[in-house]
C-alpha cells in the first residue's frame, strides 16, 4: 500500500492496516494484513493471510476493500495504491 499523494504524506494516522476480497455471492475474507506500521513511512508491505482466493477471483467480479485502524483523522485527503500480486498454479488439459 503506497501514498500516492500529497508527496508530503506518511502513514502518521495509522496503526494497522488490512485487505479483504470478497466474490459474487461468497463471503468477505481477510487476505492481508500490517499490524504494526512505521508512521514515517510512504509504503507499507502486508503480510499475507494463508488463504485460496480462487473462487473470489473465478466468481466473475470480486471487491477489495482496505480497512486502517487510526490514530487521527489526516488534516487532509491521502490518495493510496493497493498493489497485489497473485500465484496462480495451473494444470494442463490433456
Amino acid at each position: 500500500i503506497s501514498i500516492t499523494a500529497p508527496e508530503t504524506a506518511n502513514f502518521s494516522f495509522a496503526n494497522s492496516a488490512s485487505l479483504y476480497i470478497q466474490g459474487a455471492n461468497l463471503g468477505e475474507e481477510k487476505i492481508a494484513s500490517k499490524l504494526a506500521i512505521d508512521k514515517s513511512a510512504m509504503t507499507i508491505e502486508c503480510d499475507v493471510e494463508d488463504v485460496d482466493v480462487v473462487e473470489h477471483i473465478k466468481s466473475g467480479m470480486f471487491k477489495l476493500r482496505t480497512e486502517f485502524d487510526i490514530d487521527e483523522v489526516p488534516a487532509t485527503d491521502i490518495d493510496l495504491k493497493v498493489e497485489m500480486t497473485y500465484d496462480v498454479t495451473a494444470n494442463a488439459l490433456q
